[in-house]
């Protein structure tokens, strides 16, 4: 499982997409292609808003990610 917080605030969510390329190498090191996150459908945020900050944290970790060969699932509940 993608270890970050999808709905932290910024600095936190910045301070775990630093950490993310060490976790993103011991996986592509283990052999495994992908990770995966459950993205949760209710927000505080009006839906629009939700959704374009979602998007671009999501092209963030894609980005890092696609640098060790791994691809990202995700499962929204809710």
């Amino acid at each position: 499982s993608l270890p970050m917080n999808l709905r932290a605030p910024d600095a936190a969510f910045d301070d775990d997409l630093a950490e993310l390329p060490r976790v993103a190498a011991i996986m592509s090191d283990l052999g495994l292609r992908a990770m995966c996150k459950s993205v949760p459908c209710s927000t505080p945020l009006p839906p629009a808003e939700a959704a374009a900050a979602l998007v671009k944290r999501l092209k963030r970790i894609r980005d890092v990610l696609a640098g060790y060969g791994l691809s990202l699932g995700l499962e929204f509940v809710g």
